[in-house]
């Protein structure tokens, strides 16, 4: 798949990727792109005084979730160097306190707004927890005893620590959009909820994400730090976050298509919303594949880091410097958020310090959970 390219695996079925949509992006004169989010957003107005919804409403509307999570086993890489006693363990999660998990693309993280959307990943993750009598419930009982362990050592150094009598419900410790798949961290325990949500809040997580994007990248790395706020859409009545592209970097974006729907002038935006943001890219392979047509259609598929945590951060900077993820149906010109049937942007790798227990002490540990794109 990775050498021919032309597909990507979407719902346990190898996809073909809509090449001529690449084709016909590609060939279409930059005045006339930089027009596509006044046609984008006339066509959504049209369709409000049809009583018809645009595609987002569509697909969130007629939500059929895809529950085809898996638990993901992390690699662990031990600091043999750093033990640690029992009790006096930094503010790390236990390793046997949290358990990762591959999310599927069209899957909520957490229960949505109506009854639909109560089928979500935290919802499949519980249910498999307290049924599954081979792995799940053991898995739930080891994490329970392991927090219980901690908290008598806890309370013997502070007499002033009173106990919670609240059932505590697993949760997921982060967020992936719902049709982003990927890795992800649950907490099997509220002490590992807290110190595991506290490590994504300080941004002492590394995520890496695997994206395929439209058009080949000039080098093979860089960064992109076009601030991110929200900007008030009156069509949908709500505020959506946009990308700001100073006047003094415009000359440097290499196609206007995307960057005329991701972005704003800097007045545009809700006071305060806007803040520094900051992504690293690396190329992983360029795709350039003959059409019948004799046109030739290309596009990337990209290695991504963010180093601050905006809200649909990654698809704005890919779609801001001209190279929009295929399949985005929020920040892509329509052309490419219909070259495929899933957003293409993949959670690859999470890299964390965790508390591995041992008998006799606990061991400074990395775990690395990773899980295969499907692109």
């Amino acid at each position: 798949m990775h050498v021919s390219g032309g597909w990507i695996a979407h719902q346990s079925e190898l996809v073909s990727i809509d090449l001529d949509k690449i084709c016909e992006w590609e060939g279409v004169d930059t005045v006339l792109r930089s027009e596509d989010r006044g046609k984008r957003s006339k066509a959504d107005e049209d369709l409000n005084l049809l009583g018809e919804k645009s595609l987002s409403e569509r697909l969130e509307s007629e939500y059929m979730p895809d529950c085809n999570w898996l638990v993901v086993s992390p690699e662990i890489e031990t600091k043999e160097d750093f033990s640690l006693t029992l009790d006096k363990s930094p503010d790390l999660p236990m390793l046997d306190q949290i358990l990762f998990v591959h999310k599927p693309s069209n899957l909520l993280t957490l229960p949505g707004i109506g009854a639909a959307k109560l089928v979500c990943l935290a919802s499949e993750v519980n249910e498999w927890l307290s049924t599954d009598e081979l792995d799940g419930q053991r898995i739930l009982e080891e994490g329970r005893k392991s927090s219980k362990r901690n908290l008598r050592l806890e309370q013997s150094s502070s007499k002033k620590r009173k106990k919670k009598k609240t059932v505590y419900i697993p949760r997921p410790c982060h967020r992936l959009d719902l049709d982003t798949s990927g890795v992800m961290v649950i907490a099997l325990t509220p002490e590992a909820l807290r110190l595991t949500s506290s490590m994504f809040e300080e941004r002492r997580v590394q995520k890496t994400y695997i994206a395929l994007v439209a058009g080949h990248l000039d080098t093979d790395h860089g960064f992109v730090e076009y601030p991110i706020g929200k900007v008030y859409n009156p069509i949908h009545d709500f505020n959506e976050f946009r990308c700001h592209i100073p006047p003094s970097a415009r000359g440097n974006v290499q196609s206007t298509s995307a960057a005329d729907v991701s972005t704003a002038n800097h007045l545009d935006f809700v006071e305060n919303s806007l803040r520094n943001a900051k992504t690293e890219w690396k190329v992983c392979k360029r795709f350039e594949i003959s059409l019948n047509n004799g046109k030739m259609a290309k596009y990337t598929r990209v290695k991504l880091k963010p180093h601050t945590g905006r809200g649909h951060q990654l698809r704005l900077h890919c779609a801001a410097v001209g190279h929009p993820i295929l399949g985005d149906d929020l920040h892509a010109p329509e052309l490419i958020s219909r070259a495929t049937p899933r957003l293409c942007l993949h959670a690859e790798k999470l890299e964390m310090e965790v508390v591995s227990p041992t008998d006799a002490h606990s061991q400074l540990s990395k775990a690395v959970a990773t899980s295969i794109p499907p692109f």
